[in-house]
């Protein structure tokens, strides 16, 4: 269905600053969904190259502890100033409300308990401990704005940091998360219900990129106005 290769040179040495070449036939990818779904396979193609492997799995690795940190002073300096804005509330209300409605549609669906059963039956489920590893700090920040809170310690040994007993403790969460259907879950589905979700989910995925591109502006010009030399949210 799609075509498109990966150049991991100097992955071994670096593996979170390395340079991914990557070729697309969008022509093939038959929506926003789809598409997010793609670049999400692209990160997790990196975390092949994960150096604390024992580490994570039963805790955050070295990277996910500094993308959480970044998350934590990110919301300690704009949080407040975020949430008071006119623009950037209207972004987070819309991204609110379009994850309320996924939601709302998984959990008629049965899809939330079915996943949340499967996570924590120790047998093994796409809530696996890269996945968490995948997160970034704006990602993050977004929860944080959304009220979500980021735990310090996993719940569940050898799977996402973010899984709890009572299923993912994030709101706003990776296309992979929204748009993986396993075999007993599709069929248990069934083809229609499974493409209404992914609509909604790529306009909650759209939405979502919107407001991080609007975060993103707006700390960058508030660095500017104060003259601060290195961004908060930087290495």
């Amino acid at each position: 269905m799609r075509d498109f290769f990966f150049d991991t040179a100097g992955a071994e040495k670096d593996p979170f600053r390395t340079e991914i070449t990557v070729g697309i036939n969008l022509a093939e990818c038959k929506d926003l969904a789809e598409l997010f779904e793609l670049f999400n396979t692209i990160r997790l193609f990196q975390l092949n190259f994960l150096p604390d492997w024992d580490e994570y799995m039963n805790g955050p690795g070295t990277r996910l502890r500094k993308e959480i940190q970044k998350a934590l002073r990110l919301y300690e300096r704009f949080g407040c100033v975020c949430l008071s804005d006119a623009e950037l509330g209207r972004l987070l209300g819309d991204l609110r409300s379009l994850i309320r409605r996924t939601d709302r549609s998984m959990l008629r669906s049965g899809a939330v308990s079915a996943c949340t059963r499967c996570a924590a039956s120790g047998k093994g489920s796409c809530c696996f401990a890269e996945m968490g590893e995948s997160y970034e700090f704006m990602g993050l920040f977004v929860n944080l704005l959304l009220g979500s809170n980021l735990p310090e310690k996993t719940d569940l040994p050898e799977s996402c940091h973010f899984v709890g007993d009572s299923g993912c403790k994030l709101q706003a969460r990776q296309s992979f998360c929204l748009n993986y259907f396993c075999p007993e879950l599709k069929d248990f589905l069934g083809e229609e219900t499974i493409l209404m979700i992914r609509r909604l989910v790529g306009e909650q995925l759209l939405a979502g990129w919107e407001l991080e591109r609007a975060l993103a502006r707006y700390m960058e010009n508030a660095d500017i106005r104060e003259h601060v030399g290195r961004s908060p949210y930087s290495d």
